[in-house]
């Protein structure tokens, strides 16, 4: 499930109004403990000030001369992703969010960054499937075709039997990181699926990706054999042209792509292939 704005935002939100002196919008920081206020006139956020604003400010000053007008808001139905987004592109710390024009919360980048820090796998510090469903359905709902690729290990079960869990995670490890390495920024997105599978969603064409990961697989592949350790994977791809039927939604269109490159991987493992397109 994709996490929300509106399952951390804090409420009831501590406001103040335009005509409040600095210094009483400094009491109120102080008292509660934030570092931020939205400033709102007859039901509206008109402004928000920090404590940033508040230190370059004299004391005995309106709210309304030290204030940012116009701030930046989000909706509680957008995903903390879009939210952390877009704190990270206007740098700035805290966020009002609207409902229906009306302020129902606020969220911190503090907030945002605990609560994605939930979303990291520990032990491959790769984004897990919450992440990778995000931007796939953000790129369907933008028209983006996309490629799934799903990377599953070869008898993964029986390796660990013989050489032990801990050997396990970190041949997972070490995979997940030749993965983030062959990787090309904003156009494969990476993430850990579950268990010894893992995913990338891509923009690239799908010809390239095919070579892409013929070779991801004979990298990750001869990083284990002068091991000794008999690691193989088998991968799946999928999609690459349009996908979208007029009756399916962008998460149902992504659902049916990683399905389709799940039993990709499936079928290449049964049949002694590396790599098998559906």
């Amino acid at each position: 499930m994709i996490s929300v704005v509106d399952s951390i935002m804090k409420h009831p939100v501590i406001t103040t109004h335009p005509e409040e002196s600095i210094r009483q919008a400094a009491q109120k920081m102080d008292r509660y403990k934030i570092g931020g206020l939205p400033v709102v006139e007859e039901g509206k956020v008109i402004g928000i000030i920090t404590s940033r604003d508040i230190r370059q400010s004299n004391g005995n000053r309106l709210v309304a001369d030290a204030m940012t007008d116009h701030p930046l808001t989000i909706s509680k139905d957008a995903s903390i992703w879009q939210a952390f987004q877009l704190m990270e592109d206007a740098g700035i710390e805290h966020l009002p969010v609207l409902w229906e024009n009306t302020l129902v919360g606020i969220i911190t980048k503090a907030d945002l960054l605990y609560e994605k820090g939930k979303h990291i796998d520990p032990l491959t510090d790769l984004h897990n499937s919450n992440y990778v469903r995000f931007i796939g359905e953000t790129l369907l709902r933008e028209g983006i075709d996309i490629v799934v690729l799903f990377f599953d290990l070869d008898d993964f079960g029986q390796f660990n039997k013989k050489f032990g869990h801990i050997m396990g995670d970190k041949c997972l490890k070490t995979i997940g990181q030749i993965l983030s390495s062959a990787i090309k920024p904003n156009q494969d997105y990476l993430g850990r699926f579950g268990g010894d599978e893992f995913i990338v969603l891509s923009i690239r064409k799908i010809e390239a990706l095919t070579k892409w990961a013929e070779e991801a697989i004979q990298l990750i592949e001869r990083s284990f054999q002068y091991k000794n350790l008999p690691i193989t994977i088998s991968v799946g791809l999928s999609g690459g042209k349009r996908q979208r039927r007029r009756h399916m939604d962008d998460a149902a269109v992504l659902d049916d792509l990683i399905n389709l490159a799940s039993l990709a991987s499936t079928k290449a493992k049964k049949e002694g292939h590396s790599l098998l397109m559906m």
